[in-house]
């Protein structure tokens, strides 16, 4: 017992620390923390057996230690000074840069640590973080530089959509609770831009090596696997790589530092043997294992500290450093520190796939990898294959060994992935054994040393990196050859988190003694069903409608769920073309649902704010038709999208006033345009008239004051429940007329949050309080969902419930009168 027990203190102190930061989300800092140390204190105190009882009271511990490290960042007490606090949206700032620039689609990217900010033309002590894109950089910029910018601020804010990537709280993990947006660096300043450090010097030789060596796209694969710079992955080829099961091949993870470890263990060794003094004097294995662990730390150093990173680096340490001591290893032990440490770091990280993914390969790899290869040692023991035929032996365990690692793990993270990602490959089965090889020993393993010698021998360096560089472009083409195959991977439903549990207790049943596995199998099983049940119940048996009104930032997305499991989707959003709304917002919340397909989707009129997402649901969700009223828009943005919409197959429907089908017993009708009309702008957007149980709910699109009297003309009672504000609430339009035909209950305005438009304009805001209707706005409420049941029985929710940065940001400002 005495062995055993820092394993699992060990353990129990990790799994602590995850829990306690997972606590942040739905609980109060004082009171868990108080209730935490007294359950410690109590486990600690009253456990009659140590054995019990110190897991307990560390677990505990642990749990309060993680949460109260990660509780005051997201849900912060802001100082009076703090950059977040400044008032208005264009000011300087004065900082030093505290990461690495990177460089993504929307411009370079990096995190400032402010020291002041100038309001007008007087400076003001300031302090926090501010993440800053420059949209066209035009300069180069280094950590380590302090500058001077003026920027366009903004608080970071999540679209308010159920189930979305949590940004505001991604960003505060890292204490960022404001960025900074400028279209060009040219007028800023540098003020100062010290020697960098000795990791920084490689890291940009080494980039300026590869910038010269790799093709555009190569470039970036090479950046992300040798230098950690995955962020500069553009979408498209992050996309290709997921679809042809590599993604993984696109961060630095145990694969990287295995082969650094691996090579230069055999070199030093080999080395070392060649003097017959070191023999005689030394253990030659040891001082060769020792010769690693210096070189390890020093390329983690280089390549940043990802979590990944961080976890192969410290699984490593620890594993070189037990062979060096004669210590036992034990694999828990060196995964429970990793996971610690990187926790202790970076508090929060275990809410990140990055970190949920990494741990759960490399445990799914241990376990059963571990288990395979002792099968086939007891096997090749028994049949003498390891005297007889040893090189066949050692060929047949070494592809044994990487073809498991790879089935187990994808079989470790597809939930995950799924989860994350609402991807899975198929075909990384077959490309694995293919492209890992080539990418992982070429590309990585001579790319390595390239990287390390740089510094010292440039000529030879740039060799290396050369042939590293070849090596990747070759497995890239493999990439992009597997990534074509027809259903190389499957968008799935979104499974939940307890979901996700279910398939991982189904995963550890194996594990099991054989006298309790049947049982747990068997009620693993039935939870399954019954949850499966569950969801196909809600999807395909639903008795109500369900309209979701999505955020979709300045522009239109409506989601209709019909009684039956019939689903339309009127209009997609867009916001700007390097942000793809369909693919980003719509349909990771449609998965979300468990909807697969959609069945109808309408297109008002023909903006880039309403059209924009289409097409991507078009492709992924197999659309059946598309609704428009027949008009069209010049230009390449719509072009593209029309090429798009054809190549997904949905069939095109030219809808008129009068047309009308009928669904679960809810009807949808359209209003507008009349059959003479087939223009592209606002007043002749298609309008639907949705009715169910005696509820109405009117669509307007774009119609601006004109075309609400053109619709009034055609039907002078035009009376509904709910109303989707007429052209997001501008003051040319919800005309006093119009509402006092419609008179709704309750109105959605479909806005972006501080959008340059004011919409919805005061005026309005106006009409809409004088008419005495509730109006729910997407930048303020998020998405918002109207549920009606059979009877005609309203329910209203928003997506928006969490406290934002916004209020934490409430009260004295720099710069202000206050």
């Amino acid at each position: 017992m005495r062995r055993g027990r820092p394993v699992n203190l060990l353990l129990c102190a990790s799994l602590g620390l995850i829990a306690g930061q997972l606590t942040t989300g739905w609980s109060s800092r004082p009171a868990l923390t108080a209730a935490l140390l007294t359950a410690a204190t109590f486990a600690a105190l009253t456990a009659r057996h140590r054995a019990l009882g110190w897991p307990i009271a560390v677990t505990v511990l642990a749990m309060t230690v993680g949460h109260a490290s990660l509780a005051p960042r997201v849900d912060p007490a802001l100082p009076a000074d703090h950059v977040a606090r400044v008032a208005g949206d264009r000011f300087a700032v004065r900082g030093t840069i505290v990461d690495h620039p990177g460089r993504r689609p929307a411009g370079l990217r990096f995190v400032l640590d402010v020291e002041a900010a100038r309001i007008g033309r007087k400076w003001s002590a300031a302090r926090g973080r501010l993440q800053v894109t420059v949209r066209h950089h035009q300069r180069s910029w280094s950590r380590g530089d302090r500058l001077e910018a003026e920027v366009r601020a903004r608080t970071p804010r999540n679209f308010g959509n159920p189930g979305e990537f949590d940004y505001e709280r991604y960003l505060a993990r890292r204490q960022i609770y404001r960025t900074g947006y400028s279209l060009s660096d040219e007028t800023w300043r540098r003020l100062e831009r010290p020697p960098p450090p000795w990791n920084d010097s490689i890291r940009r030789q080494a980039r300026a090596a590869i910038e010269q060596l790799a093709s555009d796209r190569v470039r970036h694969v090479a950046n992300a696997l040798l230098l950690g710079d995955g962020a500069s992955i553009p979408p498209d080829l992050r996309q290709r790589y997921a679809r042809a099961g590599g993604a993984h091949l696109l961060a630095i993870s145990g694969l990287h530092i295995g082969l650094l470890a691996a090579a230069t263990y055999l070199l030093c060794r080999a080395l070392l043997a060649r003097s017959e003094s070191v023999l005689l004097r030394w253990n030659v294995p040891k001082l060769a294992t020792a010769a690693c662990l210096p070189l390890v730390l020093a390329y983690a150093a280089v390549a940043g500290g990802s979590a990944a990173t961080v976890r192969a680096t410290v699984m490593a340490a620890l594993f070189l450093s037990g062979l060096i001591l004669d210590r036992a290893r034990h694999w828990p032990t060196a995964v429970a520190a990793a996971a610690a440490l990187v926790c202790i770091g970076s508090p929060g990280a275990a809410e990140e796939a990055s970190f949920q993914l990494s741990f759960a390969a490399v445990i799914g790899i241990l376990v059963a990898g571990g288990r395979v290869l002792a099968a086939y040692d007891s096997w090749a023991e028994r049949s003498f294959l390891h005297l007889r035929r040893p090189t066949a032996h050692r060929v047949l365990r070494w592809t044994l060994a990487t073809q498991t690692a790879s089935l187990v793990a994808l079989a470790a993270t597809a939930p995950l992935t799924l989860h994350h990602f609402q991807q899975l490959s198929l075909v990384g089965l077959v490309s694995n054994p293919v492209v890992v090889p080539l990418a992982g020993f070429g590309g990585v393993g001579i790319g390595l040393a390239g990287v390390l010698l740089t510094p010292l021998l440039p000529g030879a360096g740039a060799v290396l990196l050369g042939v590293a560089c070849l090596c990747l472009e070759a497995a890239d083409l493999l990439i992009g050859w597997f990534a074509g195959f027809p259903g190389a991977a499957l968008r799935l439903p979104t499974p939940s988190a307890f979901e996700v549990a279910i398939y991982y207790a189904l995963l550890a049943c194996p594990l099991l003694a054989a006298r309790r596995r049947f049982a747990v199998v068997a009620a693993v099983v039935v939870v399954a069903l019954l949850q499966s049940a569950h969801w196909y119940e809600l999807r395909h048996h639903a008795d109500d409608l369900t309209v979701t009104f999505l955020s979709v930032g300045q522009g239109d997305s409506t989601l209709v769920e019909l009684p039956g499991g019939t689903v339309m989707l009127v209009d997609g959003g867009g916001l700007s073309p390097t942000f793809d709304v369909g693919e980003r917002l719509i349909g990771p919340l449609l998965r979300r649902r468990k909807i697969q397909s959609v069945d109808i989707l309408v297109l008002t009129h023909p903006d880039f704010d309403h059209y924009d997402g289409l097409p991507a649901i078009a492709e992924q969700f197999a659309a059946d038709e598309l609704w428009t009223s027949g008009a069209t828009k010049q230009g390449k943005r719509f072009a593209q999208f029309e090429r798009r919409l054809r190549r997904s197959g949905a069939r095109r429907r030219i809808t008129r006033r009068g047309d009308a089908i009928e669904v679960g017993g809810a009807e949808i009708s359209v209003l507008h345009p009349s059959a003479t009309h087939a223009r592209a702008g606002n007043d002749d957007s298609l309008t639907l008239r949705i009715a169910f149980g005696g509820t109405c709910i009117l669509l307007a699109g774009d119609l601006e004051a004109a075309g609400e009297a053109e619709l009034l003309r055609a039907y002078p009672d035009l009376a509904c429940d709910i109303l989707k504000a007429p052209h997001h609430g501008s003051k040319t339009s919800s005309s006093d007329r119009f509402l006092t035909a419609v008179r709704p209950r309750v109105a959605v305005a479909s806005v972006g949050y501080r959008n340059r438009y004011s919409m919805p304009h005061r005026l309005v805001l106006q009409r809409y309080r004088r008419h005495g209707i509730r109006l729910l706005r997407t930048d303020e409420d998020g998405a918002v969902t109207v549920r009606v049941g059979p009877t005609g029985s309203i329910a209203v929710e928003s997506g928006r419930r969490r406290r934002t940065a916004t209020q934490l940001a409430a009260g004295y400002q720099i710069g202000s009168d206050a």
